[in-house]
């Protein structure tokens, strides 16, 4: 579910299909930036859990890997009292939580973390968003703790002037140039 934009409004789903070779699918956009269960409500509009299910595992059946972005958290409604992680767990996937590198994230991840396990969710592990260029001590320290909660499979640099409601065709060479700089960093990745 896509929320905060309208249709036809270039955005996330948009951005990674266009630099990527993913295909990318959709299942509902609503225009208020708001938890996927309320968009819906405002927009006149009602999510059906098995609906939901259903369009997932059908996408499943052709691809050898299906990433479900989930929205908001994992246990944000998706409608009335279905959440992202009754979702998860009707999906049988594994987990790949996102989480930041600042202050707060040790509580937020923890309480993500408990949510999943006390559900028998399975947790790959934790990708941490919106990384530093210069990490300071509060970035460090976060990430060695986060590593004794669950895997760390990466770090995600802040890419700055990357905007995913930009030019589309300049998106890609922006990610390139990007990549190629981040890359290029000792601790870009774990």
């Amino acid at each position: 579910m896509q929320t905060g934009l309208e249709p036809g409004q270039f955005g996330d789903p948009d951005f990674v299909a266009r630099v990527s070779a993913v295909e990318v699918h959709e299942a509902r956009r609503f225009p208020l930036a708001l938890a996927p269960a309320l968009a819906a409500h405002f927009a006149g509009e009602t999510l059906v859990a098995d609906e939901l299910v259903a369009t997932a595992r059908s996408l499943a059946k052709d691809v050898d890997l299906l990433i479900v972005e989930g929205a908001g958290g994992l246990l944000v409604p998706l409608c009335d009292s279905y959440s992202m992680a009754d979702y998860a767990k009707a999906l049988d996937g594994e987990l790949v939580i996102a989480t930041r590198p600042s202050l707060g994230t040790l509580n937020h991840s923890l309480l993500t973390l408990e949510a999943a396990r006390t559900r028998d969710l399975r947790v790959a592990g934790i990708i941490v968003m919106r990384w530093p260029n210069e990490a300071g001590l509060t970035e460090r320290r976060n990430r060695e703790q986060l590593e004794k909660m669950a895997p760390v499979l990466g770090l995600i640099k802040t890419l700055p002037g990357l905007d995913t409601g930009s030019d589309p065709g300049a998106l890609a060479e922006q990610v390139l140039a990007a990549f190629t700089a981040f890359a290029s960093t000792e601790d870009a990745m774990a």
